[in-house]
This record gives C-alpha cells, sequence and structure tokens, in this order.
C-alpha cells in the first residue's frame, strides 16, 4: 500500500490505495506512516486547482484519523504547516479550502496544542499578508481575523511580536464594524490573549495603539443609549 501511494502512477488505484491508507493509517509504523505524509505534502506543494484541494482534504482526513489515537503525532506529522503553506497559493480555490481545514482545526474544544503548532507554522503572518492581498474582500477578511483571535485566544503567552500584525489590528477595528454580539466575542479573544500572556503591560500597549480603548468606549456609549 505505502508503495502503491509513493510509486503508483495511475490515479484510479493510486485514489483506491489512500482511501485504504486513511482507514488504517493509525495502526501504520512510525516509518511508513512518515514516508507516506511526505509523499502526499509533496504532491500538495506541487499540485493546484481541484487536485490540491483533494489533497488538502485527504491530509486533514488523515490528522483526525491520526488524532483520536494520538493527538501528540498528528500535530508532529507535517500535516498543519503543510496546510498553512497553502495559503501561499494564487489559487483563490486553494486558499479557501486551507482556510476551510484550518478552521475545522478551531471546533476541537482542547486545541491549544493545534494552536500552537498553527502560529509556529507562521498563520498569523500568513493571515496578515492575505489581508493586504484580497483587501477588499470583507467576508475572507472577517473569516481570517475569527480564526486568528479563536487560536491567539487559546494559548497561553501568545507571543507579543505576533500581536503586532495587521490581522489583529483589523481584528481590533473590527470591534467596532461588526454586530454587538460579534463584537463581544471579539473583545473577549483580546482580554483572553491579555490576561493568558506573561507580559500583560506590553499586550495591552499594543491594542491600544490600535485604537482598543476608543473603540470600546463607543460600544458601551451606543449600548446604553440603545437601551434608554
Amino acid at each position: 500500500m505505502v508503495e502503491i501511494i509513493v510509486h503508483e502512477p495511475d490515479q484510479q488505484v493510486l485514489e483506491l490505495a489512500i482511501d485504504l491508507f486513511l482507514e488504517v493509517c493509525s495502526e501504520v509504523d512510525d516509518e511508513n506512516f512518515g514516508i507516506v505524509v511526505s509523499r502526499l505534502i509533496s504532491r500538495l506543494e506541487s499540485s493546484s486547482g481541484s487536485v490540491a484541494v483533494g489533497l488538502s482534504k485527504i491530509l486533514k482526513t488523515m490528522f483526525w484519523n491520526i488524532h483520536r489515537h494520538d493527538p501528540v503525532k498528528a500535530v508532529e506529522c507535517g500535516v498543519i504547516p503543510a496546510i498553512v503553506n497553502t495559503l501561499r497559493s494564487v489559487d483563490q480555490e486553494v486558499i479557501g479550502q486551507s482556510i476551510d481545514t484550518i478552521e475545522n482545526f478551531c471546533d476541537y474544544a482542547d486545541c491549544e496544542a493545534i494552536a500552537t503548532e498553527l502560529i509556529r507554522s507562521g498563520l498569523i503572518q500568513m493571515f496578515s499578508d492575505l489581508c493586504v492581498r484580497y483587501s477588499n474582500d470583507f467576508a475572507l477578511k472577517m473569516r481570517m481575523i475569527w480564526i486568528a483571535g479563536r487560536f491567539a485566544s487559546k494559548m497561553h503567552d501568545f507571543p507579543v511580536s505576533l500581536v503586532r500584525s495587521l490581522v489583529f489590528e483589523q481584528l481590533t477595528m473590527s470591534v467596532y464594524d461588526v454586530n454587538m454580539g460579534d463584537s463581544l466575542r471579539l473583545f473577549d479573544y483580546v482580554s483572553d490573549m491579555i490576561q493568558k500572556s506573561t507580559n500583560k503591560d506590553e499586550m495591552i500597549k499594543v491594542f491600544r495603539e490600535y485604537g482598543i480603548d476608543i473603540y470600546t468606549t463607543t460600544i458601551v456609549t451606543t449600548t446604553a443609549i440603545s437601551t434608554v
């Protein structure tokens, strides 16, 4: 099966071998598992369009199949950096699937290890770059802002250096731009990041530079007026 995945040129046979591997991957020894993951990542890096989207979905399935049995192995196997790296693509379909996959990682309740690996893999810088590239795509920017905020708020001691990124400046500004319920959720992300930081003063300083005090005061004032 491993040899087929690594060397088989026939797409149909290859797909059958991958489907079988996904069912038994948790039982495969580390060496052969590593070989298959490396091969699939290599294919992903050299693919585009629907092929890259399909490979991204396969890697997501493999990640969760492994995670159920060995969370540490899943986080360390290389799938997360590979998915983050696809955000460099110029193909918006590929980017969309990658963001879907990353957002799916958010759904795991205890995901600090996943969040840490995503951040280590350069997710924040990727999102900041995409915010510039797709500056007119409000929906896409908001998706990235929500994801970045969710992951950052789950981590203990999120790096202040990464808070000095465009995506968190945009997050702070969005506290005022969205409806009240979403504003409070975004503010909760900021609050969690500050509370979990060992450098609270510097973290607060950065968010104040972004105008968090002004946005919060405006929201409180607006809420008070609307309840009168």
